[in-house]
């Protein structure tokens, strides 16, 4: 009962979140015009160390996003699992293998979402590039010319 109400109230939390993140994006579209390009990385960076993928679904990076956001939910769904498993062991070396496993789990959700922050960063950098986009170096008098694959 006590696991079903935790998935419950998490599960509504989320739903408010992408309440907000629709609003957001609204917004975030219509002064797209009138938004200094140097802070949009930043931005996006916070904005997936918040709610991981939500940085990436501003870049529109809509798989990406899903993905992000489907492993951290995962990830913390399994973390509380493992907290409420935790809370009713009685044996002590269960117990610590339990802890254990809820450690682990509660790290690679913290390991994903600054991944999901740092991907969402480099993407929004990446964004204004062309596709012709090429590179010119001298090494030695000779000139080599790198372009973009696609």
């Amino acid at each position: 009962m006590c696991r079903a109400n935790l998935k419950l109230i998490f599960l509504s939390i989320l739903f408010l979140c992408s309440v907000n993140l629709q609003i957001s994006i609204a917004e975030e579209t219509s002064k797209r015009d009138s938004v200094n390009y140097e802070s949009v990385p930043k931005n996006a960076l916070f904005k997936s160390l918040v709610m991981p993928g939500w940085g990436q679904w501003e870049n529109k990076r809509h798989v990406k996003a899903l993905g992000f956001a489907t492993l951290s939910t995962s990830l913390l769904l399994y973390s509380l699992d493992a907290q409420v498993a935790l809370s009713e062991t009685q044996s002590p070396s269960h117990h610590q293998d339990l802890t254990a496993m809820r450690n682990t789990r509660i790290l690679l959700f913290f390991l994903s979402s600054a991944l999901a922050a740092i991907d969402a960063y480099v993407d929004a950098h990446l964004a204004d590039f062309s596709k012709g986009y090429t590179v010119d170096s001298k090494i030695n008098g000779a000139v080599l010319r790198f372009y973009k694959a696609f």
